[in-house]
């Protein structure tokens, strides 16, 4: 009796041939699932700063501002995509965080360039940021700010809190 090991190559073939149709529906699904936790990511570190500066503003009893910057140092650009800063006072950053990953964009509707949580926790402004890639709107993510300080992130994608279809820039 003979004792074979090994595969033939017809074995190797089909067995090829199924990793590759298996790796031609992964790929997709898998750069969905990273695109996705990338806004997720990004949405829940801005709620997060704002949080942080609301608290601040009232456990320190200060006023706390967020603003748009491009040097994380100073209140220099409108584009959120750049990055924020928290301060209290000019020249004194709490919080700073950097430029977003490449192909996210963070648009704002109401908000400006900076906004100021009062000592009571209130917002000078309410509005909507809303989180963009290359995929367009429907894969949008959005974070709205209210005038009483609280923010909050929506749990459905491509919509505002309020249900509203968000729209990204082109």
């Amino acid at each position: 009796m003979k004792n074979e090991h090994g595969f033939t190559l017809l074995e190797l073939m089909v067995v090829l041939a199924i990793a590759g149709i298996l790796m031609m529906v992964a790929v997709p699904n898998f750069k969905t699932t990273i695109a996705d936790n990338r806004q997720v990511a990004a949405i829940n570190e801005l709620l997060g700063t704002l949080m942080y500066a609301r608290s601040e503003a009232i456990t320190d009893n200060k006023s706390i501002t967020v603003c748009a910057s491009s040097d994380s140092a100073t209140c220099n650009s409108t584009d959120w995509s750049q990055g924020w800063i928290v301060y209290a006072t000019a020249g004194t950053p709490l919080r700073v965080h950097g430029a977003l990953a490449n192909g996210l964009t963070l648009n704002n509707a109401g908000i400006g360039s900076s906004f100021t949580f009062s000592t009571n926790g209130t917002s000078t402004v309410s509005g909507l940021f809303t989180l963009c890639d290359s995929r367009g709107s429907s894969f949008a993510r959005s974070l709205n700010l209210i005038s009483t300080g609280l923010a909050k992130a929506s749990q459905t994608v491509g919509k505002a809190p309020d249900g509203t279809a968000l729209s990204c820039p082109t």
